[in-house]
């Protein structure tokens, strides 16, 4: 135990689950001694944004969550820019790189995820970045210039926004996707093409079905090679080819791993008295995007720590929103059409560069897809997320006016 009475809480991550956790916590009665681990010397950001910083629409303090006097404000202490190393739940204490070991009562894990890299040879060259954390954006902005030649290699939504937001630097920008379309795993053939377009009319030079072979350069980056033997001039290439869960540290330490930390319906882990949320988790063979679920999570890990257990989580809703550009986007829930029981409505008005299309099952929404016109995102997210049965309103889903009219 900590202080007299009071029972260690250890929280791993900083990001945006761990703060969720620990902001959930607070609004609770406990009795714990809380410290928070975190790899940034800095507190809490919304991730999500960090392209908006690198195009220069959102500064740092504009995307802060909170501040340093926020922990201090709520007795927490902090051990921010320290990286944990290892875990020993046998005897329930956290060894930091530092050497520092800190015991625990209660843990979460909140690791978040991290970039997954291509095998390809060049990504030790100076100048190849991801874009995962505000100091992977500042060292990217002090080497910007206008007109600078630089290449995205991914097209899924931080491929996307990363070329938006080098565009929007006046950068000359070349998208290298591997696959036959951008975002192919929210977005349909249509969607696709509308967010192609918005890119190519913003300068954006798109290249479909392109495999990086490698990264070429003398000491820094100066091109990506194709396997047709195409060198494409940049001085600067993002890695932008995915995400996956950060589970190396509950691996080491014997926890219970699919993709991702495999947690029960109250966020509790394999190992008692271990608790994990956000992108390092899995739950019941679903992962999490940036953002995805975090709040529920949140809610029902803190009621289960705390000793009050809630309801459960069941999952959560993904949700892929793009803004930047003006490029309007959303992708909500399961949008496979092929999938058993799907119905698909659909509408499409190439005047106004607009388009949606509503995946349908047992007359409930289970998946959307919004392009150029977000105006009733928040109630088709609504419907998703409450599975509302909606006979009475499939004449009107796709028509606004009437849809508004008849609710």
């Amino acid at each position: 135990m900590g202080a007299i009475g009071m029972t260690r809480l250890v929280i791993v991550g900083n990001g945006m689950a761990g703060f969720a956790c620990l902001r959930q916590i607070l609004q609770r009665t406990h009795n714990f001694e809380i410290t928070v681990f975190g790899d940034e010397p800095r507190a809490n950001y919304d991730r999500k944004v960090l392209p908006s910083v690198l195009a220069g629409v959102k500064s740092p303090d504009q995307i802060a969550l909170n501040d340093l006097n926020w922990y201090q404000d709520n007795g927490i202490r902090t051990r921010l820019g320290v990286r944990v190393v290892r875990l020993d739940p046998a005897q329930r204490l956290v060894i930091d790189e530092d050497g520092g070991v800190t015991g625990y009562d209660r843990l979460i894990l909140a690791t978040g995820a991290y970039p997954w890299l291509p095998s390809i040879a060049g990504l030790d060259l100076d100048n190849v970045y991801t874009l995962r954390t505000l100091g992977d954006a500042a060292l990217m902005l002090q080497r910007l210039r206008p007109r600078m030649r630089t290449a995205v290699i991914g097209g899924g939504v931080l491929g996307v926004e990363s070329a938006c937001a080098l565009r929007a630097r006046g950068c000359e920008v070349t998208l290298v996707e591997l696959a036959g379309r951008l975002m192919g795993r929210q977005l349909d053939a249509a969607a696709s093409s509308y967010v192609q377009r918005k890119l190519e009319a913003l300068g954006v030079r798109v290249l479909l079905g392109a495999k990086t072979e490698s990264l070429s350069g003398v000491g820094s980056v100066q091109a990506v090679r194709l396997p047709s033997g195409l060198l494409i001039p940049a001085e600067i290439a993002v890695i932008a080819t995915g995400i996956r869960p950060g589970v190396e540290l509950a691996r080491e330490a014997g926890l219970a791993i699919n993709r991702g930390v495999v947690v029960n319906d109250y966020m509790e882990t394999s190992v008692p008295g271990i608790f994990a949320a956000g992108g390092c988790t899995e739950h019941r063979g679903q992962t999490f995007g940036m953002g995805d679920g975090i709040l529920e999570q949140a809610e029902v890990l803190a009621a289960a720590i705390t000793g009050n257990p809630g309801p459960a989580f069941t999952g959560a809703v993904p949700v892929t929103r793009l803004g930047l550009a003006g490029i309007e986007i959303l992708s909500a829930g399961g949008v496979d059409e092929t999938a058993p029981g799907v119905e698909v409505l659909r509408d499409e008005d190439p005047y106004l560069g607009a388009y949606k299309k509503l995946f349908i099952k047992d007359n409930c929404l289970v998946g959307a897809i919004l392009a150029g016109d977000l105006g009733d995102e928040q109630r088709y997210l609504d419907w998703l997320r409450s599975a509302a049965d909606l006979s009475a309103l499939r004449p009107h889903l796709l028509s606004p006016p009437s849809l508004r009219a008849a609710s």
